[in-house]
């Protein structure tokens, strides 16, 4: 056996065990997990919100925004409850964070800085740059919330 034979069968080994491994890593489901788990949540749950803006189509520069405990409480136990399950996508961690779109986001703002959750499908939540099935659909929760909110102050825009 010569040298150029012996490299293409370590080059094919190598190649079928990094299949093996990629295909592994695509069938096993991944687990569902507690939403401030995610690292780009963990401070959420430490913090103390200061407000929350509600975006129905952030494209087109409407939002409601409010600091009212009540609706900020309801808020915070739907996050605490919510599990996420990271679905298979491959981010480019070079993207910004998305704060556009047509979809309803919900901006947290906490100690200085702002998470957003994009409700993109039903039963789907992006955050960032990652989307996620979810285990609880907000349930109405942004509409009654915006409405609230909209009664309360107005819509505001961009």
């Amino acid at each position: 056996m010569n040298i150029k034979s012996a490299a293409r069968i370590v080059f094919a080994v190598t190649a079928f065990i990094l299949a093996v491994m990629i295909l592994i890593l695509i069938i096993q489901p991944l687990p569902w997990s507690k939403l401030d788990e995610s690292p780009y949540c963990e401070n959420l749950s430490q913090g103390q919100v200061d407000s929350i803006r509600l975006i129905r189509t952030p494209d087109n520069g409407m939002y409601v925004e409010f600091e009212d405990s009540d609706l900020i409480a309801e808020w915070t136990d739907y996050f605490k409850a919510l599990e996420v399950k990271r679905l298979i996508t491959v981010p480019n961690p070079f993207a910004p964070q998305r704060e556009g779109g047509e979809c309803p986001t919900v901006q947290v703002n906490t100690g200085g800085k702002s998470y957003y959750f994009h409700f993109e499908n039903e039963g789907e939540i992006e955050f960032g740059n990652a989307r996620y099935k979810i285990n609880n659909n907000e349930n109405g929760l942004f509409d009654r919330s915006y409405a609230e909110a909209e009664e309360r102050y107005g819509i505001q825009t961009i």
